[in-house]
């Protein structure tokens, strides 16, 4: 299915984060030409009110060559029937599954991003390509370095931020590799891509809303301190494929939603910009 994931409502004005980017993640069945039609109508109120509108494809448990002429498809109807901001061509779940998948490599990295970039630049140029990791390994370690290289097509390099297992340390190792992974790029050459926390959540039934909140506070504060990280986008907004919503399975609004709704409120007062955030 095309997954649309949306955050709770609420009627109250200082619930709202009013926010500046919209991610939408779309598994294989949501790139026909008929999901994407009735999902452009969503759209279109968002895009009317200058929310960026930014799309990601998700690559799948066997992602399959990456210049498949179906996924060129595939990217060509997002951008046409969409007209993202930016395109995130291929996506994983935040937290990797431990079954065994077949991961993307570098090279097939280099080739999605050259055939990406030829759809783009023939059917909708003012589209930025990003990249997004969710593993932050050693293999992510070197798609970064690629995608951050002068002349590469990438405009945004996305992470997802969760805890590990044990908890919160794994949001700060998450950070700590991407502050390494910053300076390295940096200092071989000019970086060409800005970045973005793609995904900052917790793990609710593992570790109760108040962790929940505490990781997501960690992240925004960590990527406020940092120029080179332009947006955070907060998720996963409901228990729909996993356990690690905002809103419970049962409707539930978990602590982080209002709390952190105030806080963006208060940031825009204070810093005169809104904090960015939307669902998967």
């Amino acid at each position: 299915h095309g997954i649309l994931h949306s955050f709770p409502t609420r009627r109250s004005s200082d619930l709202t984060f009013a926010p500046d980017v919209v991610l939408f993640v779309l598994h294989e069945e949501g790139t026909r030409a008929s999901a994407l039609d009735s999902l452009a109508r969503v759209i279109e109120p968002l895009r009317a009110d200058s929310t960026v509108i930014a799309v990601a494809l998700h690559h799948g448990r066997t992602p399959g060559p990456a210049d498949d002429p179906a996924r060129s498809a595939a990217i060509e109807r997002v951008l046409t029937r969409l007209r993202p901001g930016v395109l995130f061509p291929a996506i994983d779940d935040p937290i990797p599954s431990v079954l065994p998948s077949n991961t993307p490599s570098l090279s097939w990295w280099r080739v999605l991003l050259r055939t990406t970039r030829s759809v783009r630049d023939r059917v909708r140029p003012a589209t930025r390509i990003g990249v997004a990791l969710s593993r932050l390994d050693a293999r992510d370690s070197a798609i970064y370095a690629m995608a951050m290289a002068p002349g590469m097509p990438v405009a945004i390099v996305g992470a997802a931020i969760y805890p590990s297992y044990s908890g919160l340390p794994g949001v700060d190792a998450r950070l700590r590799t991407l502050d390494r992974w910053h300076a390295a790029a940096v200092d071989s050459a000019p970086a060409t891509a800005t970045q973005w926390l793609l995904n900052v959540g917790g793990l609710p039934h593992a570790h109760g809303d108040a962790s929940q909140l505490a990781a997501m506070r960690h992240a925004l504060s960590w990527g406020s301190r940092r120029p080179w990280v332009t947006a955070v986008i907060l998720g996963e907004p409901a228990d729909y494929t996993g356990w690690l919503g905002i809103r419970a399975a049962n409707g539930r609004v978990r602590m982080a939603w209002p709390i952190l709704s105030a806080s963006a409120a208060a940031m825009r007062e204070v810093r005169g910009q809104r904090v960015t955030s939307s669902p998967e």
